[in-house]
């Protein structure tokens, strides 16, 4: 009986002959556009790496939740003692799309075509034009990012945004149960382009810095017609002057996700800070700090359960710069419906997988977002004009939202192709529907 065993243990355990052996070769098929050199830098290893414990279920983690690939492989082949070779298949996804899009939220319906790039001329970097018409925010951007400089661990973008807006201001209701009324409408022109550069240090950590400049324009500032104008200005006064607004912003980022078809495991750790640059002709003066710390856990390998955080803050920002919440980010309530420069927000989001459909997935989930967003440093801001009862502390600043939806995800596309959210706003004891179809995702 004893023998039995021992002979079932030599042939049926799993192969621990090669761990420390060296790596002599690395064979990469399946990949008809991404070269051989970008899958090699994608999963870290290299010609004379040493074979280590879990190598090859970190390659290949590492090259699913790139993007690039819709089927991928990993195994090891001895061809001497001590020496062995990698082999990776690596199937490539479509690397490009132009897509019309299409959403419907509260405050904002409308649509655009975007252009995205995953994997230009086979080597990774990343290419994104997109230009929307909507009801609230109009925009276009675009932008090019090279996540290896040559090769190296540094990575570079190059980026603009325009956009034009039609922001409203709420004022908070007189309770704590009840729903905000819009009290101010601006229009916002916002010309903005920035160039950031960063350096990944060791795995799963990096460091950027991005230079960033805008020219910032307000028109058209006036009262809806059953707003309350009880002690305003009998002409609505625009919320900040014209100006350029230059910063430098600082990001630490710890990013330890996987993912594959629409489920994430792993965490990401952000820390960032930016200042605007008066020297370099800033018209606002101000800073702000942030921390963002999300957690992911696959459940049933099909199942997803998320919490997402972060806290932000910030010294006379200007109302281009602060924080708001409302819309996709608290469901149940409208877009951008609290404003401030203190925010402090949750988002615990549980998803599963529904079935497959040739190469369509249909996932349903359930969430609950939360968010308290107030003005805390308003005192000597002489950049903003603040309504009546703005920039006062109350309770109504903390609004919670519950709800489900669906999305429909494609593997050879990144970001869901459809997705459709219901939440219902708890202390506005009302719903909104939220909608988006093509490259934008809720």
């Amino acid at each position: 009986m004893k023998l039995a065993v021992a002979i079932a243990v030599v042939l049926f355990a799993p192969p621990v002959w090669a761990i420390g052996e060296k790596i002599v070769g690395i064979d990469i098929t399946g990949n008809s556009k991404t070269s051989d050199g970008t899958v090699r830098l994608i999963a870290d290893v290299d010609v004379g790496d040493k074979l280590t414990d879990g190598l090859v279920e970190r390659v290949k983690i590492d090259l699913q939740s790139c993007g690039l690939f819709k089927e991928i492989d990993v195994g090891i082949k001895q061809v001497s003692p001590s020496r062995v070779r990698l082999k990776i298949r690596a199937k490539d996804k479509h690397s490009w799309v132009i897509a019309p899009t299409f959403y419907n939220q509260p405050g904002n319906v409308g649509g655009g075509l975007g252009f995205g790039e995953n994997n230009l001329l086979g080597l990774n970097k990343k290419i994104l034009v997109y230009g929307q018409i909507a009801t609230a925010d109009s925009m276009f951007l675009a932008g090019y990012f090279d996540p290896a400089l040559a090769g190296s661990r540094f990575f570079w973008r190059v980026d603009t945004l325009l956009r034009h807006s039609l922001v409203t201001e709420y004022d908070s209701p007189a309770t704590y149960l009840g729903e905000g009324q819009a009290q101010r409408i601006t229009t916002m022109n916002y010309l903005n382009g920035g160039f950031l550069l960063g350096m990944n240090l060791w795995k799963g950590w990096s460091i950027d810095a991005r230079l960033r400049g805008a020219y910032v324009y307000y028109r058209d500032a006036h009262y809806p017609e059953a707003a309350d104008t009880t002690g305003l200005p009998p002409e609505a006064q625009v919320p900040s002057p014209d100006g350029w607004d230059v910063s430098a912003e600082w990001k630490l980022t710890r990013d330890m996700r996987a993912n594959w078809n629409g489920v994430t495991d792993g965490s990401v750790l952000q820390l960032s800070f930016e200042r605007s640059l008066p020297p370099l002709g800033s018209d606002f003066d101000y800073w702000n700090v942030e921390a963002k710390a999300n957690f992911y856990k696959k459940i049933f390998s099909t199942h997803n359960l998320a919490l997402k955080t972060g806290v932000a803050s910030g010294w006379h920002l200007p109302f281009q710069q602060e924080y708001t919440a409302g819309g996709v980010g608290l469901r149940g309530y409208r877009n951008q419906q609290f404003r401030g420069d203190f925010k402090a927000a949750s988002t615990l989001e549980y998803s599963l997988q529904l079935f497959w459909i040739g190469s369509f997935a249909l996932r349903a989930l359930g969430f609950w977002d939360s968010s308290y967003t107030a003005f805390l440093m308003t005192e000597g801001n002489s950049m903003r004009d603040y309504l009546p009862g703005q920039t006062e502390m109350n309770v109504n600043r903390w609004r919670n939202g519950v709800g489900g939806g669906l999305r429909v995800y494609v593997k050879s596309i990144v970001l869901p192709l459809l997705g459709v959210d219901i939440g219902y706003g708890i202390e506005a004891r009302d719903y909104h529907i939220y909608f988006a179809v093509g490259l934008t995702e809720l």
